[in-house]
């Protein structure tokens, strides 16, 4: 068994297996690399500990923003600890979406099912919600997915209605 603890070595731990045709090896990993997806491809790794850095980062972020704001915490998981990562990836659950590297990634997100880098400026989000424009509750709710979605920028089709003569009016509008 072998863990790689330096992604950077992947590439060659994986050749020197293939060349020594040794399969017997467990390879593992610590962090995401593309080199990962071909080696399970291939048979040559069997898991990776994805440490998920993205989420440190945007977690705290996202949690200060939001008790430095408005003085409000996101309720508790049960046990009470927020978890980001890590995440224990093998050729099952393997995303290669996460490996993705777009030429311009300030305008770019991800890899759809056929692998192709999309335009975040092409992403469109569309939700409906029953409150009304003097329903106070849900100010926060759009002002924060408004602003989402300036931060990501995508288009969001988020609307809020009128009050209407009454519910089943509003529903029929909404629907």
């Amino acid at each position: 068994s072998v863990l790689i603890g330096k992604i950077r070595l992947i590439p060659r731990v994986v050749r020197a297996i293939e060349e020594s045709g040794c399969n017997q090896v467990k390879l593992g990993s610590f962090g995401i690399d593309p080199n990962i997806g071909l080696a399970m491809d291939k048979g040559l790794m069997d898991f990776v500990i994805d440490q998920q850095h993205h989420l440190h980062g945007w977690t705290a972020v996202q949690f200060a923003t939001l008790y430095i704001t408005t003085g409000l915490i996101i309720a508790p998981p049960q046990g009470g600890v927020y978890l980001s990562g890590p995440a224990l990836m093998t050729k099952d659950n393997f995303t290669r979406g996460i490996l993705s590297i777009c030429k311009d990634s300030n305008k770019t997100i991800g890899l759809t099912p056929d692998h192709e880098c999309i335009h975040r400026n092409t992403i469109s989000i569309g939700g409906v919600v029953h409150g009304t424009t003097t329903d106070k509750f849900w100010d926060a709710v759009f002002s924060a997915a408004n602003q989402s979605a300036i931060d990501m920028g995508i288009d969001l089709k988020f609307d809020r209605f009128e009050p209407q003569e009454s519910n089943q009016t509003l529903y029929k509008r909404m629907s």
